[in-house]
């Protein structure tokens, strides 16, 4: 990472910061939880997901505050963007 953001700034090119702290970041995670690092295209995987489930954090479900209502959550596929990304 260092030497790509030396290498960058020599040309005078954008560095995204946030990009570069979030591939770091995803490194350490998965070095200690998987025990193995992964690769560039695994690592846009992860950040696919990564994404998907902060706007499924970030989202309102019926279920959660109206039991009654939780339907709602299977009716706008709410459901089965958890199914899919937890699971």
């Amino acid at each position: 990472m260092i030497k790509d953001i030396i290498n960058k700034s020599a040309k005078s090119e954008v560095i995204n910061l946030s990009r570069a702290i979030f591939l770091l970041v995803n490194r350490i995670i998965c070095r200690a939880g998987f025990g193995k690092n992964y690769e560039e295209l695994e690592e846009r995987r992860f950040d696919k997901v990564f994404k998907e489930a902060q706007e499924i954090a970030g989202a309102f479900y019926f279920g959660d505050h109206f039991p009654l209502l939780g339907w709602i959550d299977k009716l706008n596929g709410m459901k089965s963007r958890i199914d899919k990304n937890f699971s």
